[in-house]
């Protein structure tokens, strides 16, 4: 989610869903196809004297198994959806409508597909291993390398307030979790833990400062 908040530019992030008119259900092909994609995507893109696309992206199964692939580009211009589709060559490509968003709320938004991706991760795993696979190079979830990183502070008992490297960035979430601290072992060299309350603010830049991405 903080990936996606950190990368996402109004009227430049679309939200897209890769489908194969066939029945693919192996991951390696279904990978190979979507990198074979994004390179005549990036071909368009230097032609057209910008930057490479910057995507993260989930692969999800139907029912039957077949593959699909649900994408965020966050660089990505005005494309007519035809373009897309033959630029993806493998099926229909279909847009998802996240106008009116901002980043954290676009953020769950795709993390729900991520979610039901993770969800069978660990029978896909298990069924994989079962066939010989090497499951340690198997990844439902990947993005770009060009992707900015978002900046993670951690603070102990210091006011929001009081940190300069916020200056000019408005707060988008606030949240609360409990979690768990290892406070040591006991006499039988058991560990001891603890909870602790912590306080999650996410912050982004006003999409006013971001205007030019490509």
């Amino acid at each position: 989610m903080r990936l996606i908040s950190a990368n996402f530019r109004p009227n430049w992030t679309k939200f897209v869903t890769l489908t194969f008119a066939e029945h693919v259900t192996d991951r390696e092909v279904a990978m190979n196809e979507f990198k074979k994609f994004i390179k005549r995507f990036n071909y368009q893109e230097r032609k057209a004297k910008r930057a490479d696309v910057r995507y993260i992206g989930v692969i999800e199964y139907t029912k039957k198994g077949r593959i699909h692939f649900h994408v965020v580009f966050f660089n990505c211009p005005y494309i007519p959806k035809e373009r897309l589709q033959n630029l993806w060559d493998n099926g229909f490509v279909y847009l998802n409508n996240i106008r009116g968003m901002n980043g954290s709320a676009v953020a769950r938004y795709v993390t729900k597909y991520m979610a039901k991706a993770f969800a069978s991760a660990e029978a896909d795993l298990e069924e994989l291993f079962k066939k010989g696979v090497e499951t340690f190079k198997q990844k439902d979830y990947f993005a770009s390398t060009n992707l900015k990183r978002p900046q993670v502070i951690y603070m102990n008992n210091q006011s929001i307030d009081e940190i300069e490297l916020l200056k000019g960035y408005q707060q988008g979430r606030k949240s609360a979790y409990e979690r768990k601290i290892f406070l040591g072992t006991d006499e039988n060299d058991k560990p001891i833990l603890g909870s602790e309350m912590v306080e999650y603010y996410l912050f982004e830049k006003p999409s006013s400062i971001a205007k030019n991405i490509a």
